[in-house]
């Protein structure tokens, strides 16, 4: 179990949604150093709280985004399941507090249990134009940036209550829409975390749900205009997820 690694994921992870929350099972069971794990589907399932085919389109996104990397594949050994072997690519932040330090120093005495390896070059004598300059890319470097116009405008997203697939497919039935289009139409939006194409939270999955009906977006309708392939074709206005 990799306490560091989990850390590394939550804090520089790209993924978001269950991905993110499966990619963080997955570093768990990482080695420390190494980052390799080995656990099942039915487990990452079991202890991220989402279902086997949740878990199986996250690690296909980790690895399409280069977050998670697959050493080995699994194969099927008589009646036992040889799982995937997999590597967390995320590396943990580990820096010693007494031999590193993110200020550059400019004179600094070896000590005995800082001393580099490589030989140190002789420092020249800086002119006083040449030291105020490095003094200001010193202090560039630690100075916290301003934040820009259009960030300060952003205001922090309200958490968007999120449906169970019972009440899901109860409304979706109301409005004339089959039982299959709201369960795939549900996995969907669960496996992007309730969010459109552009990141934005789905505020109001019961309108979009009846537009995409009334403009045949379903998932039935994407596999009928596109023979069953898998590729629908994109609509202005709405996520094409």
């Amino acid at each position: 179990m990799s306490i560091e690694l989990a850390q590394a994921v939550m804090d520089r992870s790209k993924a978001l949604g269950p991905d993110k929350s499966i990619l963080i099972i997955y570093a768990f069971h990482a080695d420390d150093e190494t980052g390799i794990c080995w656990p099942s589907n039915e487990t990452v399932a079991k202890k991220s709280g989402y279902n086997e085919k949740t878990v199986q389109r996250a690690k296909a996104h980790l690895l399409n985004i280069g977050e998670l990397k697959l050493l080995q594949g699994g194969n099927t050994v008589g009646r036992s399941r040889k799982t995937d072997t997999l590597q967390v690519m995320l590396t943990p932040d580990r820096q010693s507090p007494d031999c590193e330090s993110p200020v550059p120093r400019t004179v600094s005495p070896p000590t005995p249990d800082c001393e580099s390896p490589v030989p140190r070059t002789v420092s020249t004598p800086q002119s006083s134009s040449e030291s105020s300059l490095n003094g200001r890319e010193a202090h560039s470097r630690h100075r916290t940036p301003k934040k820009k116009e259009s960030e300060k405008e952003v205001k922090p997203e309200k958490d968007v209550p999120r449906p169970g697939i019972g009440p899901f497919v109860e409304f979706g039935k109301r409005h004339a829409i089959s039982e299959q289009d709201c369960q795939d139409q549900f996995e969907i939006w669960e496996a992007a975390g309730w969010r459109d194409g552009n990141g934005k939270p789905i505020r109001s999955w019961k309108g979009t749900l009846v537009s995409f009906h009334k403009i045949k977006n379903l998932p039935s309708d994407k596999r009928s205009r596109t023979g069953g392939s898998g590729k629908p074709a994109a609509r202005k206005g709405f996520c094409n997820l």
